[in-house]
């Protein structure tokens, strides 16, 4: 096999673990020169960052000089001996299973843990709401049916321009609704398009205005990095992967790795906004 048909073969996406050999021609044909490190080169270059086990009966010391010489990372290795081989296959398969139970975990840790922050901003919209007079509850009220106002830009793009003037008349219709009388509190706060980032809002403005919570604005506003995680984790499938590691389009163009390292800032996010949100609950007498 040629170095092409190799570049053209080895796709990393296709497999979890890639098993070479260091003498993988054997001296046959055209390409008889070409070792396994020249196949691992060609895999790397492609970017491939599968999991790979070089081996040869010529001992590991050997294939380490080589993998060295050649600039070779990410490679585990094995003498030839099958019992050896397979010992190394069977670690390496179980480090690699680990790494995915891991990440699926901590895929299920993020996505509760914002649900539970979802859930707790609603309790600071109905506390605020319960604090307030009357006449400023039914300001609220108005406020959230506002929130909930439907984005016409985002209709716009499913039909032909030529039919956009009409929606003149489609936004003239929503402001005479959004100036209607609210039904009540709880039916809003419970209304499906009163969604996360919505309620995020609305208790970044609360805050706003609530003299006692203004220090706690910025917190809940970053809840939106949160949401954006658990959007990513639960729609989408990964872009690729990265040294075992799930790469997710956080917002437009905006690629991570759903790394160690960020699943642990995830998790201090997570509990630094909880705390939070119980301190303001706590503050306005709801806990």
């Amino acid at each position: 096999m040629s170095p092409e048909e190799i570049r053209a073969a080895v796709d990393g996406s296709q497999f979890d673990l890639l098993i070479i050999d260091y003498n993988i021609a054997d001296g046959d044909g055209d390409n008889g020169d070409l070792h396994g490190s020249d196949v691992i080169r060609q895999i790397r270059d492609q970017n491939c960052l599968t999991e790979v086990i070089f081996y040869s009966a010529s001992g590991v010391p050997k294939l380490r000089q080589e993998a060295a010489d050649r600039g070779l990372e990410g490679v585990f290795y094995s003498g030839r001996p099958t019992e050896q081989l397979l010992r190394k296959i069977k670690d390496v398969f179980n480090l690699t299973v680990r790494k995915v139970v891991d990440v699926e975990n901590m895929r299920g840790i993020v996505m509760a843990g914002v649900a539970d922050l979802d859930h707790l901003v609603t309790d600071v919209i109905r506390a605020v709401h319960a604090s307030f007079e009357a006449g400023k509850q039914v300001e609220l009220c108005k406020r959230l049916l506002e929130k909930m106002r439907p984005v016409v830009k985002s209709l716009k793009v499913l039909v032909k321009e030529g039919d956009h003037a009409h929606f003149g008349e489609i936004e003239a219709l929503i402001d005479a609704i959004v100036k209607l009388d609210p039904v009540d509190f709880e039916t809003l706060v419970k209304a499906r398009s009163f969604d996360s980032s919505r309620r995020v809002d609305m208790a970044v403005s609360l805050c706003k205005d609530h003299e006692g919570l203004k220090q706690y604005k910025e917190g809940i506003g970053s809840i939106k990095d949160l949401l954006q995680w658990r959007n990513a984790l639960a729609h989408q499938k990964p872009k690729r992967h990265v040294d075992g590691f799930p790469v997710f389009e956080i917002k437009d163009n905006v690629e991570e790795a759903f790394d160690a390292a960020r699943t642990l800032l995830l998790r201090q996010q997570l509990r630094a906004q909880r705390a939070a949100l119980n301190e303001i609950l706590t503050l306005l007498g709801k806990t």
